[in-house]
């Protein structure tokens, strides 16, 4: 059975024709095998810690998932180093 993590939304406010954008992400931990609880929010060039009730609220517009496995952890070692 393959799982995956939610590891980044991207959020749209405003109309059609005007608004803005922000995104929410997590990132790898140093060791590269597990992912950081807390979230940030990216907004232009201010990054800040994100409740986990803004990820699970907010309207989503774009999201991110990372396969857990194996697979991904060649992956991560073959091209990055990671793993």
């Amino acid at each position: 059975e393959t799982k995956y993590d939610l590891t980044g939304v991207v959020c749209h406010s405003g109309s059609s024709y005007f608004g803005h954008y922000i995104s929410l992400g997590r990132l790898l931990s140093i060791d590269g095998k597990t992912i950081e609880i807390d979230w940030r929010n990216f907004d232009d060039s201010i990054v800040t810690r994100a409740q986990l009730s803004r990820v699970q609220n907010d309207d989503a517009y774009l999201l991110f998932y990372k396969q857990r496995g194996r697979a991904t952890q060649d992956l991560l070692k073959k091209h990055y180093g990671i793993g």
